[in-house]
């Protein structure tokens, strides 16, 4: 089970690279559960930082995000690790810039523990450090 939840996390971090966002989010709205819940309240972001329930509330912090940043940036291949239903990446991202001021940041690296049932994605939440989001998915030791 849990290779089949690494490769459907894969899917939606793939999706989510596609610069043409309605395909983007056809893409992701696949492998996402209907009753998704998404907790973003580790960002460092203001008006960014929430929990979101629901497809069309996450379709709306993608579209705040990228009110934000206007861009998806560049990524480098996720790191996948199995933790029996969830499944944490940790992703290194490039090249964001600032849609007002033109500024491009160094995104830290960050992980989304992500939670599957049914083949879909029910709970996604952000962290900030890789120490956290492993503890949070019952791997250290």
């Amino acid at each position: 089970m849990s290779e089949e939840n690494v490769e459907i996390v894969r899917r939606l971090m793939r999706a989510t690279r596609n610069e043409d966002l309605v395909a983007a989010w056809a893409a992701a709205s696949e492998v996402l559960h209907p009753e998704i819940e998404m907790d973003t309240t580790r960002i460092p972001a203001p008006g960014l930082s929430s929990v979101y329930r629901g497809l069309d509330e996450v379709g709306r912090f993608w579209r705040d995000w990228l009110d934000a940043w206007g861009t998806l940036g560049s990524w480098e291949e996720p790191e996948l690790i199995e933790a029996e239903d969830q499944v944490l990446g940790w992703i290194t991202q490039h090249d964001l810039r600032g849609t007002g001021s033109g500024i491009e940041i160094a995104m830290p690296q960050y992980g989304w523990l992500m939670a599957v049932r049914d083949q879909k994605v029910v709970r996604a939440t952000l962290y900030m450090d890789k120490t956290d989001a492993i503890e949070a998915a019952g791997l250290s030791e």
